[in-house]
């Protein structure tokens, strides 16, 4: 029986308020998403969900956690697994989505001790059963 997987990029910036475990109608509404910080992200989407289709039948259901740095001129510095419930095979596709990205420098806004530093969670589904 094949095994077919429906693939959707769960990109998350982690932030403390995240895990914030008040109520939604409690919580702040979030501010709109840095027009960098969405540019980079779709790339890095657009990357993943070609390579993730591409190989769906030798993929294993699961979560990536990335992290990465950037220089200001938009150079990573450091890419690394946080966490895997997938496989190997899934956490590289992950890892490079992100190297793919060409990204531009980095607005000085998002820059803290002069990098930028993020964390991306990749998540596979299983397809729903058709219903009869």
């Amino acid at each position: 029986m094949q095994r077919r997987l429906a693939l959707f990029l769960s990109a998350v910036l982690c932030l403390c308020a995240c895990c914030n475990s008040l109520s939604a109608q409690q919580r702040a509404p979030t501010p709109s998403m840095h027009p960098f910080k969405k540019r980079l992200y779709d790339q890095i989407g657009a990357a993943w969900y070609s390579d993730v289709v591409a190989n769906s039948e030798k993929i294993d259901l699961g979560t990536a956690r990335i992290a990465f740095s950037v220089s200001p001129d938009g150079k990573i510095t450091k890419l690394r697994v946080l966490s895997n419930t997938s496989n190997e095979l899934f956490a590289n596709i992950c890892l490079r989505a992100i190297q793919k990205a060409k990204i531009p420098p980095v607005p000085a806004e998002l820059l803290t001790h002069g990098k930028f530093e993020d964390e991306i969670s990749f998540t596979t589904f299983p397809n729903p059963s058709p219903t009869p």
